[in-house]
């Protein structure tokens, strides 16, 4: 059990082990962090066992080594010669049920965190807008662009065009404004829909 707790505890703070599982197993770190979280992976391993699982006796060979002395040896194998590399791969190879116990507890015991997590993780993900919206990128549209100073008349050009459409969609930059456009669509008699902060009309 101390074994177990020892290795637990290096998954949590050690950036090395940490890598391992984000890279492979897709896993945030911070969640094995959390207070007593060995006692429930030992419980996990020993419900593995019972029905059938090998999870527990893989990862025996690893319990009998110090945590940190296995992960000196790795880090200090990787600019060392060929035969000492190769040792130290040997050694890495150890900590891979470790990895994948853990990955398969954390994603039994935390699958709606992290089914959460991963989701704002994909919504936050401002790379390659390239590739976003690909269906209406694929649409063939004709974009105005109408520039002028203040009070120059854009916005009511812009409604002119609006009022003349088949469907449409403004976007106001203040609430009441989103109102007074509003207002003057339903007073035109057209179907009109208001969506602000505040209210859903329509």
């Amino acid at each position: 059990d101390h074994a177990l707790a020892d290795w637990w505890h290096m998954l949590g703070t050690s950036p090395q082990l940490a890598a391992q599982l984000t890279a492979r197993h897709d896993v945030p770190p911070f969640l094995l962090r959390h207070e007593g979280m060995h006692k429930q992976f030992r419980d996990f391993l020993l419900r593995d066992a019972q029905s059938g699982g090998d999870r527990l006796a893989e990862l025996q060979p690893l319990l009998l080594l110090h945590p940190g002395e296995l992960l000196l040896k790795i880090g200090t194998s990787a600019g060392a010669e060929i035969g000492q590399a190769a040792a130290g791969l040997a050694e890495a190879e150890l900590l891979q049920p470790l990895l994948e116990a853990a990955a398969a507890f954390l994603e039994q015991t935390y699958a709606s965190q992290l089914a959460t997590f991963r989701r704002a993780r994909r919504l936050a993900d401002m790379r390659h807008p390239e590739a976003w919206f690909g269906q209406a990128r694929r649409l063939k549209r004709h974009w105005r662009l109408h520039l002028g100073p203040t009070n120059s008349g854009k916005t009511h050009a812009a409604l002119q065009e609006l009022l003349a459409a088949r469907s449409g969609l403004y976007l106001a930059p203040l609430r009441l404004l989103a109102w007074e456009v509003y207002g003057r669509m339903r007073a035109a008699g057209l179907r009109c829909a208001l969506r602000t902060g505040q209210e859903r009309l329509g």
